[in-house]
């Protein structure tokens, strides 16, 4: 497999999550790398071992495109939303996607802004705004959802 070498952070992914696979089946670096502010448990599948499952399962093939088909559709999605989403928007999906059902959100501004794909000036100037209005709240590295219709209508107007 590549080095790993330092990436922009991407989105937190969900469970079952997987990167690497089409970097390693084409013995190129890869460009992600994933970044865990908390504990995680993790399965690392050596690429000698995934060529030898799909030497010896040649039908896996198909699994193994349909899962990068997804992982490149989710990649797609997220470069629309950094070329159309206003920055309220992208913070509002940021958070909406990441919130628990408390609507906390366990990072810090300087992740969330990252995570939004988002220089730190226009976050900022963004992220007080829906501060001011008293959307979101800050807390010790963490953000609350005050206002979940708020949120959902900037993401949905784009605003």
């Amino acid at each position: 497999c590549a080095t790993p070498r330092p990436s922009r952070p991407r989105p937190r992914a969900e469970p079952g999550a997987w990167i690497g696979d089409s970097a390693a089946l084409a013995n190129t670096p890869r460009a992600v790398t994933v970044v865990t502010p908390v504990a995680s448990r993790l399965l690392f599948v050596p690429l000698a071992a995934l060529r030898r499952i799909l030497r010896d399962h040649p039908g896996d093939w198909c699994a193994l495109y349909g899962l990068s088909h997804i992982n490149i559709m989710r990649a797609a999605s997220v470069m629309g939303d950094l070329l159309a989403l206003s920055p309220h928007a992208r913070i509002a999906r940021t958070l909406l996607r990441l919130s628990d059902a408390e609507g906390l959100v366990s990072c810090t501004q300087q992740e969330l802004a990252a995570l939004s794909g988002m220089s730190r000036t226009s976050f900022r100037r963004a992220f007080s705004d829906q501060i001011d209005r008293g959307v979101l709240q800050t807390e010790y590295g963490a953000v609350r959802i005050m206002d979940r219709t708020a949120l959902e209508t900037e993401m949905r107007n784009g605003w």
